[in-house]
C-alpha cells in the first residue's frame, strides 16, 4: 500500500496514517525491503490483507508472506496450515500467485445450527490466480443440528472474469457429508472438489493435479414412525460451468467422483394393534456415485502429451430387506431390498467443445450425433467435437497457446465475421478462422557467477531467439546454451520460442598444471587442478643428509606456497632443503619419562638413565616396538628414531579355596590382566553361590577386575533343604496341604545350578529355596519420553521370569518383556519376579534432560596400547555408563595414512608407524596408542 501511494502521487501523510491504523487493528508485523525493482516483502498474521487492490481473508494463525515479484505479480506464500479457509478478491487484470509450500488449507466446518460449511478457497473479482504446491479440503458437515450435514466444495469460483491456473502438485477434495442430526432425519450429499463458473481453468505444463469429490452419507433405517433414508449421492470431482478447461503438455490430471452412500437395512418389527409399516421394512436405496467431470462450458482442450484419469464414483449398495412379524412370530410382511445406486460417469456433458472425441462419445446417448468444430490459426489448426445441435458462444472460443484471438470469421479470407455476442447452434461440421495477435515471450539468459549479464530478449511467435555473443567467465570455457539448469538439453536457436523461458550457459572449468622442482631431491609427480580449487600436498621428497623444508613459489625459496590457496593458473613449486639434525625419542611404554636427545647426522648419543615402571623390570632399549632388536649406543645416528623400553611384567597367583567342595586348580595372571572364571566346584547337599574374596563370603569377586597381587578366592555354598515326601504337608506350612517342592520320578530334586551368583531372594519365609535372580544394574537414569531394554536379568537354569512391575507407573512403566518407558520426572522401582518367587529390583530415575555418558572404557585393550600387523584389523569393544547414555560413541584416527577406524570401532592397519585413536562419548574422551609393524 505504501508503494502504491508513492506511485500514484497521493498525499503521503494521509496514507501513512491509514497504514498505521491498519497495522494497529490487525497486529501485523510489516517489514518492507525496497530495491531498484520495487520488490516488497510483508509478513502477515491472522488478518484481512490488502495489497495493491487485492484482498485476501485468512482465518488462521499461520503467517503469510506477501511479495511482489519482478514481473509485478503479487505472491502469497503460506508459512503454516490454514484451518478456516481463504477468500481472495482479485483486481481486474491482476495476476496473483498463491504458493502453499505443501501446507494445507481446510474450509470452515459447520459449528452451529445457523452456520454452513465453507470452501477452503473462494476466488472473486476479475483476475488470474496461480495456485501451486497446495492441499485443499472443503469444510465438513456436522451431525449435531437439525439441518443437512452438507460439506462444502474445496474451491469455489463464481465470477465469470476469474481464471485459475493449477501448477506443480495440487490435491483437492470436497468436504465430508454428515447426517443432519443424531436421529438421521437429514443427511448431506457428497461435495464437489471444484465448482468453477469462471473464465479459464488451466492445468499447467508438467503439473500433477488430483481433484476428488467426497463420498455420500450412508442411509438410515426406518421404524414404526419414520421411514428410512436413502444413501446420499457422491460429489462430482469437477463441476465445470466456466468458459475454457485447458490441460497442457505433460500434465497429469486425476478426476475422481465420490462414492454413493450405502443404503440401510429395513427394520425388524412386530405388528401393533393398528397397522403394519411396510415402508419401514424396506431396505433403503444406495446413493448414486459422483461424476468425474460435469461439463457445461465452451471448450475442453487436452494436450496430446497430457494424461487424464477419470474415476467416477461407485453407486452405494442397497440396504437389506426387513421383516415384520405377528406377536406369535408369524411373518406378516417381508420388505424389499433397497436399490443399488447408479455409478457416476467419466463425463456428464451438457454443452461445449471437446478435443477428446472418445470421452465426448462416452457421455452421449445412443443416436446422438457428433459434429466437428475446427479452429484455424496462422500455422496451427485445432479440431474439437460437440454434440450436434448443442450451442456455443464464439466469444469464449479458446485462444491458441501462441495466438490471442481478436475476432473469429467463418471464411479463410477473414471477410465474414462471427457475431461474438451471439450464441450459435452447431448443426454441422464447422470451421472458424482466427484474426489474432501473436504471443510474445520473454527469454532470459542465466550466465552464473562472475560474468557480465546477457540482456533479455522479447520474441514474437513463431520467431526464434537471436543467439547472443558467447559470454566469458574467468577460469571457465563456455560450452553453449541449454534449456535446463543442469545443462543436459542443448537449445536449438532455429526453433520457434513457445513460452517464457530461461537459457542457461554451460561452463567447463579450466584445468591447470602444478609442477614440482625438488632441486636435487627425489622426483615428485606433476599435479593438475581445476580452476579455483586446491591441490593436496604431495609426499615430501628426500635428499641424502638434508631435511625437506616445504614448497616455495620462487627458486630462492623466499615465498612459501599455501596449499589451501586456490589454483588459478599453471605454476612450478620449488623444494627447500636444510641439512639434517635427527631426534632420538625414548618411548618408555608406560614407564617414567625420558627426555628426547638430538644428534647431527652420523654422530652418536649417550645412553640415558634407566626408566622405572611399577610392577615391571627394565630390560634395555630397543629399536622396535616389540623389543626384539636391542639398540647399540655406539652406532651412529642416521635418522630420526624412537627407542622402546623393554619390560618384563610381574606375574601373580590366583588360588581357589572351595571350602570343602571339589578342588579347583590355581591360575596365574600377569599384572593388570584378568583371569577367567574356572568351572564351578561341587559339594554334596549344596549349590554353588560364586567366588568371594573373604572366607565369610561377603564380598563377591569380579572376574573382570584386574589382578595386581596374589589372591585367594573362596567358594560360597547354599545348603539345599531336605526334600518333602510325596503328598506330605511341610512342617513349617501345615495349612497348605501341598508340598512347595515337587519330587521328580527319578528321586532327585528338580534344582539346577544358577548361571550367576544368587542374591538375598534365594530363601523364602517357609524355608524353601527360591531361584536366584540378579540384574545387571541397581539404578538407571532415563530421559522422559524415552524407552530402554538395557536392564537384563540372570536366572537359575530351572527358573523363568513371571512378571515385571513398576512401583509408580505414572513415572515409569514396564512391559511384560522388560521394556521400560519413562513417563514423567521422578523415581520408580522396577521389580522383576520369577515363577519360583525370586525378585530383583532396579531404581529408574526419570529426568527431563538428555542422559549423558559418565564413564567410558575399552574392554579388550590393556594399558590403552595396541600393536597390529600391517593389513590386519581389530575391533574395539567399548563400555559406557550409564547404559542409557544418549551420547554416541565416536572414533577418530590421528593419522589415516597409518590406521583408519570406522564408526563401529573397527581399526585397519594401513602402513607401519604409530598413531592414536581418540574415542569420545559426550564429554568423556580416551585415547589408545596403536603401533603398526610389518607383516
Amino acid at each position: 500500500m505504501f508503494i502504491k501511494c508513492l506511485k500514484k502521487g497521493e498525499n503521503l501523510k494521509k496514507e501513512l496514517k491509514k497504514l498505521f491504523a491498519y497495522l494497529l487493528v490487525l497486529a501485523i508485523a510489516l517489514t518492507s525491503v525496497f530495491t531498484g525493482q520495487i520488490v516488497t516483502k510483508t509478513t502477515v498474521k491472522a488478518a484481512t490483507l490488502e495489497n495493491d487492490g487485492t484482498e485476501i481473508t485468512a482465518e488462521t494463525e499461520a503467517s503469510v508472506d506477501i511479495t511482489t515479484n519482478a514481473e509485478g505479480q503479487t505472491v502469497y506464500t503460506l508459512k503454516g496450515n490454514v484451518k478456516n479457509g481463504l477468500k481472495i478478491t482479485l483486481s481486474e487484470g491482476e495476476t496473483v500467485i498463491l504458493d502453499e509450500k505443501g501446507y494445507s488449507i481446510n474450509g470452515k466446518d459447520q459449528i452451529d445450527e445457523g452456520s454452513e460449511s465453507m470452501p477452503a478457497l473462494e476466488i472473486a473479482g476479475a483476475g488470474t490466480l496461480i495456485l501451486k504446491n497446495a492441499n485443499l479440503t472443503g469444510g465438513h458437515g456436522n451431525e449435531k443440528f437439525w439441518h443437512n450435514g452438507q460439506g462444502a466444495t474445496a474451491i469455489r469460483v463464481t465470477s465469470p472474469d476469474v481464471s485459475l491456473i493449477l501448477q506443480e502438485t495440487v490435491n483437492i477434495i470436497g468436504g465430508k457429508a454428515a447426517s443432519g442430526n443424531t436421529s438421521g432425519s437429514k443427511a448431506g450429499n457428497g461435495s464437489s472438489g471444484i465448482e468453477f463458473s469462471g473464465a479459464i481453468l488451466k492445468v499447467d505444463r508438467g503439473s500433477k493435479i488430483t481433484i476428488k469429490g467426497s463420498d455420500g452419507y450412508q442411509g438410515m433405517s426406518g421404524d414404526a414412525y419414520v421411514n428410512g433414508l436413502d444413501g446420499t449421492p457422491g460429489g462430482c470431482a469437477l463441476n465445470f460451468n466456466g468458459s475454457s478447461l485447458l490441460v497442457r503438455d505433460d500434465a497429469c490430471l486425476t478426476l475422481a467422483g465420490g462414492n454413493g452412500g450405502q443404503g440401510a437395512s429395513g427394520s425388524q418389527g412386530v405388528k401393533n394393534s393398528y397397522q403394519i409399516y411396510q415402508k419401514a421394512a424396506n431396505g433403503t436405496n444406495g446413493g448414486n456415485g459422483g461424476d468425474a467431470l460435469s461439463f457445461e462450458g465452451n471448450v475442453y482442450a487436452i494436450s496430446s502429451t497430457a494424461k487424464i484419469t477419470y474415476t467416477p464414483g461407485t453407486g452405494g449398495t442397497g440396504g437389506a430387506a426387513g421383516t415384520y412379524k405377528d406377536s406369535d412370530g408369524t411373518t406378516l410382511l417381508d420388505g424389499e431390498v433397497g436399490k443399488q445406486g447408479i455409478d457416476g460417469q467419466n463425463l456428464a456433458y451438457s454443452s461445449g467443445l471437446m478435443s477428446d472425441k472418445t470421452i465426448l462419445q462416452s457421455a452421449l446417448s445412443d443416436g446422438d450425433e457428433v459434429i466437428s468444430v475446427t479452429l484455424h490459426y496462422s500455422d496451427d489448426t485445432q479440431t474439437y467435437y460437440a454434440k450436434k445441435d448443442s450451442t456455443i458462444n464464439p466469444a469464449y472460443l479458446s485462444d491458441s497457446e501462441y495466438y490471442r484471438v481478436t475476432k473469429w470469421y467463418t471464411d479463410e479470407s477473414l471477410q465474414t465475421p462471427v457475431n461474438m455476442g451471439e450464441t450459435l447452434t452447431l448443426t454441422q461440421d464447422t470451421d472458424f478462422y482466427a484474426d489474432y495477435i501473436a504471443a510474445t515471450f520473454k527469454v532470459s539468459f542465466s550466465t552464473g557467477e562472475d560474468t557480465i549479464p546477457v540482456v533479455d530478449q522479447v520474441v514474437t511467435y513463431p520467431a526464434g531467439v537471436t543467439e547472443p555473443e558467447d559470454p566469458t567467465r574467468r577460469g571457465y570455457t563456455f560450452g553453449g546454451w541449454y534449456k535446463d539448469e543442469a545443462c543436459q538439453n542443448a537449445y536449438d536457436f532455429a526453433a520457434p520460442v513457445t513460452g517464457n523461458m530461461t537459457l542457461y550457459a554451460k561452463w567447463t572449468i579450466n584445468t591447470y598444471t602444478v609442477s614440482f622442482d625438488s632441486l636435487g631431491g627425489s622426483s615428485i609427480d606433476t599435479k593438475t587442478a581445476d580452476y579455483n580449487t586446491t591441490i593436496t600436498k604431495p609426499e615430501n621428497p628426500t635428499k641424502m643428509e638434508y631435511t625437506f623444508g616445504g614448497w616455495y613459489t620462487d627458486y630462492d625459496c623466499t615465498k612459501a606456497y599455501d596449499f589451501a590457496a586456490p589454483v588459478t593458473g599453471n605454476m612450478t613449486l620449488y623444494a627447500k632443503w636444510t641439512i639434517n639434525t635427527y631426534t632420538v625419542s625414548f618411548d618408555s611404554l608406560g614407564g617414567s619419562s625420558i627426555d628426547t636427545k638430538t644428534a647431527d647426522y652420523n654422530t652418536t648419543i649417550t645412553k640415558p638413565e634407566n626408566p622405572t615402571k611399577m610392577e615391571y623390570t627394565f630390560g634395555g632399549w630397543y629399536t622396535d616396538y616389540d623389543c626384539t632388536k636391542a639398540y647399540d649406543f655406539a652406532a651412529p645416528v642416521t635418522g630420526n628414531m624412537t627407542l622402546y623400553a623393554k619390560w618384563t611384567i610381574n606375574t601373580y597367583t590366583v588360588s581357589f579355596d572351595s571350602l570343602g567342595g571339589s578342588s579347583i586348580d590355581t591360575k596365574t595372571a600377569d599384572y593388570n590382566t584378568v583371569v577367567s572364571q574356572p568351572e564351578k566346584p561341587t559339594k554334596m547337599g549344596y549349590t554353588f553361590g560364586g567366588w568371594f574374596t573373604d572366607k565369610d563370603c561377603t564380598v563377591a569377586y569380579d572376574f573382570n577386575a584386574l589382578v595386581t597381587d596374589n589372591i585367594t578366592l573362596y567358594a560360597k555354598w547354599n545348603k539345599i533343604p531336605d526334600q518333602q515326601k510325596p503328598n506330605e504337608t511341610p512342617a513349617d506350612n501345615p495349612s497348605t496341604g501341598q508340598t512347595d517342592t515337587k519330587q521328580p520320578s527319578n528321586g532327585q530334586t528338580n534344582t539346577k545350578q544358577p548361571s550367576t551368583e544368587p542374591t538375598d531372594t534365594n530363601q523364602s519365609s517357609n524355608g524353601t529355596v527360591k531361584t536366584s535372580i540378579t540384574l545387571n544394574v541397581s539404578s538407571l537414569p532415563l530421559q522422559k519420553g524415552k524407552s530402554t531394554t538395557a536392564v537384563k536379568a540372570t536366572l537359575y537354569d530351572s527358573d523363568s521370569i513371571a512378571k515385571w512391575e513398576s512401583s509408580n507407573t505414572k513415572v515409569a512403566k514396564v512391559s511384560r518383556k522388560g521394556k521400560i518407558t519413562a513417563k514423567k520426572v521422578g523415581t520408580a522401582t522396577i521389580t522383576v519376579t520369577t515363577k519360583n518367587g525370586a525378585t530383583a529390583s532396579v531404581k529408574i530415575h526419570v529426568q527431563k534432560g538428555k542422559v549423558k555418558t559418565k564413564t567410558l572404557s575399552v574392554t579388550n585393550v590393556t594399558a590403552k596400547k595396541l600393536t597390529l600387523k600391517k593389513g590386519k584389523t581389530f575391533t574395539l569393544k567399548m563400555a559406557v555408563t550409564p547404559l542409557t547414555s544418549q551420547d554416541k560413541v565416536k572414533f577418530t584416527s590421528s593419522n589415516k595414512k597409518i590406521i583408519t577406524i570406522n564408526g563401529k570401532g573397527k581399526i585397519k592397519a594401513i602402513k607401519t608407524g604409530s598413531a592414536k585413536i581418540t574415542v569420545k562419548s559426550g564429554a568423556k574422551v580416551m585415547k589408545i596408542k596403536v603401533m603398526v609393524k610389518k607383516k
